[in-house]
C-alpha cells in the first residue's frame, strides 16, 4: 500500500530513502 507524502503517493521504499535524504538535510519533521 503506497503512502500519500506532500500530496504524492509513494512507494514504501522510495519513502525511506526520501526521509533519510531529508533528515541528512535537516528537514525531517
Amino acid at each position: 500500500m503506497p503512502l500519500t507524502r506532500f500530496g504524492i503517493s509513494l512507494d514504501r521504499d522510495l519513502l525511506k530513502k526520501f526521509d533519510r535524504l531529508l533528515d541528512q538535510k535537516g528537514y525531517a519533521t
